[in-house]
Order: C-alpha cells, then sequence, then structure tokens
C-alpha cells in the first residue's frame, strides 16, 4: 500500500482533497477515498454516470489493501441527481463501508443522507486546488500519433541485447526530447525487452525524464511496438506522479488486441492491487 495521507472528517477537507490527489479538478465524477482511521489509503476517480459498474473495481482495492471504510464525493452541476448516484453505491455494493457521502457543485458543499442534499455549507478550499483539467492533465497521453520515418526501426531488433539495453538506458534517462526516428527506434527497443523491466531503472534514476521520452514513443512508434510503449509508459506516468495518464495510457493498452505477455503483466497487477497504479497520485 502506499503510504497514506491524513485526512479530517470535515466535509470541506474531504471535498478540497480528490482534486489535490488527482491533480485536476474533476467534473461530472465520484471520488471515492479509501478511508483508515484517519488517514486515506487510496484515491480513485470514476465517472458520474459510470459509477455503479466501475464500482466492483473500487471493492477489490479495499479487500486488498485492508480498508474498511469509503468517503465518497460527487463533483456535479446537478447536485441532486449525483446524491441519487452516491445512495445506490451507499446502500449497494458498499452498503456498510461509507463513513460519509458529500456532493458539490462547486459553491456548496452538501452531506448526502437517504439520497437527498442536506446540511449544505459554502464551499471555500481547505487546499490549494489544481486549475488545470483531466484533459489538460491527459493531454501527453492523447495527442495524435504520427509513424516516423520507414525503415528507421529496422537495425533495433538485431541488437545484441547488452546494446540493446544500453540504447535504452541512454534514451530514457535522456533529458532533452528524441527526434521522431529516436522515438520510433525507442519503442522498438522496447517491444524487443524483457516486459516492463527495460523502463524500471530508468523510472528509479528519473521517473520524469522516463515519462517524457515514453510520451514521445507513443507519438513515433510504429503500430506494433505501440504495446510495449504504453505498458512502460504506465509504468513511468504512475511512478512520476502522473496518475491521470497512467491510467489513460492503461486504458489505450486495454483497447488493443491482447496478443502480448505486457497486456497479462499489468491486468495481473491491477486485479491484484489496484491501488498501486492509481495509489494517492492522480486518477
Amino acid at each position: 500500500m502506499t503510504e497514506m495521507l491524513h485526512v479530517t472528517s470535515e466535509p470541506l477537507d474531504l471535498v478540497s482533497l480528490p482534486p489535490l490527489l488527482l491533480g485536476f479538478q474533476p467534473v461530472e465524477s465520484v471520488a471515492l477515498l479509501g478511508i483508515v482511521g484517519n488517514r486515506v489509503a487510496f484515491c480513485g476517480r470514476t465517472d458520474l454516470n459510470m459509477a455503479v459498474e466501475t464500482a466492483p473495481q473500487v471493492l477489490d482495492a479495499m479487500r486488498n489493501n485492508d480498508v474498511p471504510g469509503l468517503a465518497l464525493v460527487a463533483y456535479s452541476d446537478q447536485p441532486e441527481a449525483a446524491a441519487s448516484v452516491l445512495h445506490q453505491l451507499a446502500v449497494g455494493i458498499f452498503d456498510g463501508a461509507v463513513a460519509v457521502a458529500l456532493a458539490t457543485n462547486g459553491e456548496t458543499v452538501w452531506r448526502v443522507a437517504g439520497g437527498a442534499l442536506t446540511d449544505g455549507e459554502p464551499f471555500t478550499p481547505t487546499l490549494e486546488q489544481p486549475s488545470r483539467s483531466r484533459a489538460e492533465s491527459v493531454a501527453d497521453v492523447t495527442c495524435r500519433r504520427t509513424s516516423a520515418a520507414p525503415g528507421s526501426t529496422d537495425h533495433v531488433a538485431a541488437l545484441p541485447t547488452g546494446q540493446r539495453r544500453l540504447l535504452l538506458d541512454t534514451m530514457l534517462s535522456q533529458t532533452a526530447p528524441l527526434t521522431p526516428d529516436r522515438a520510433a527506434q525507442l519503442g522498438a527497443a522496447l517491444d524487443a525487452s524483457e516486459p516492463l523491466a527495460s523502463v524500471l531503472d530508468a523510472v528509479g534514476s528519473d521517473a520524469q525524464a522516463a515519462f517524457d521520452r515514453l510520451v514521445e514513443a507513443r507519438r513515433w512508434c510504429e503500430d506494433a511496438h505501440l504495446e510495449a510503449v504504453l505498458a512502460n509508459l504506465v509504468v513511468a506516468a504512475w511512478a512520476s506522479g502522473h496518475g491521470a495518464a497512467a491510467n489513460e495510457a492503461l486504458t489505450q493498452l486495454e483497447a488493443l488486441p491482447a496478443t502480448a505477455r505486457l497486456v497479462d503483466d499489468l491486468a495481473r497487477l491491477t486485479r491484484t492491487n489496484p491501488a498501486a497504479l492509481t495509489g494517492t497520485k492522480e486518477n
């Protein structure tokens, strides 16, 4: 489990905390805080209209991290409808586990009881709030993909293992942007290497640099190497505090045909410990 953050039970604190942990302002969303005593074990987010369908994944995270309770916070311009969704969660799959349910429209915070809004008070954030939206926070991993020049990666797979690892280490640790051809070569080198292992050293030394280079590889790599790039990008995004980007990369990875070991590796990780990827960074 990731190191847990202290939290109070005050509504303004609980509503202020998810945007800080997620790294963006939730819109028409439910934030789910795993609570152990007065600490937050994990923070996740789901679209308001998908909250009931995605709840079993959160239940898995609770079980795997020994988290007994939840705080639910809905962010919506239609707080009455949001309160109904929170009520469905509280009396359904999370029955008995919801310590507090809150809803806000950005101006007022309400407690939710029995599906109704109660005890409204003006919302004045108690913590500094991020200004960016989710779209802005995942822009790096949703930009348009363009393949590099044909043939630019032909030699990579033929490289001996030692040379290919040196190529990976050099490119992943580079702080300056890669050229399109070099970014495509990074993707090819990842695809020819042991799954997930290649990026770990670079992530450990400079996670942000590894994330930046893998974003470039995602943009310029050939389609055949995209799976390897996305799998490693998930890890680098999480390690560098870009949880929303990690989830977006994972979503793109899961949309690809499940033909390689990388999908199984990440699927196994997220099934056994979903909070390992969402953690207390971003969602």
